[in-house]
């Protein structure tokens, strides 16, 4: 059987636009997130992706900056879908807290 990638989502993901540097060797550009999970982001960019390729990402999030590795799950055209690798456990905790404050304020 085979499980589909939002299956696999260990957590819930809850819209929200941030703004991140993509940075691929050499090559830097940036992104605006569509969505945020604590296993990784959706993202639109301009850089040039590859399904399975590592980056690093920065980001500011609560007045903070965060800088993480993610692996490029899927991408199309601009949009991607990006795991988070070795999440900092600061960020993580920060993005728990903005998830946890959107599903709350849904309730």
């Amino acid at each position: 059987m085979h499980t589909s990638q939002r299956d696999r989502r260990s957590g819930p993901r809850v819209p929200l636009e941030l703004v991140v540097t993509v940075r691929r060797g050499n090559d830097l550009a940036t992104g605006c997130t569509a969505d945020l999970s604590d296993g990784g982001i959706g993202l639109t960019t301009d850089a040039e992706l590859d399904d399975g390729s590592q980056v690093a990402l920065t980001w500011r999030l609560r007045n903070r900056e965060y800088q993480s590795m993610a692996i490029v799950r899927h991408h199309l055209g601009r949009a991607a879908s990006l795991e988070f690798v070795d999440l900092p456990p600061e960020a993580a905790a920060a993005i728990a807290g903005v998830i946890d404050q959107r599903l709350m304020s849904w309730a």
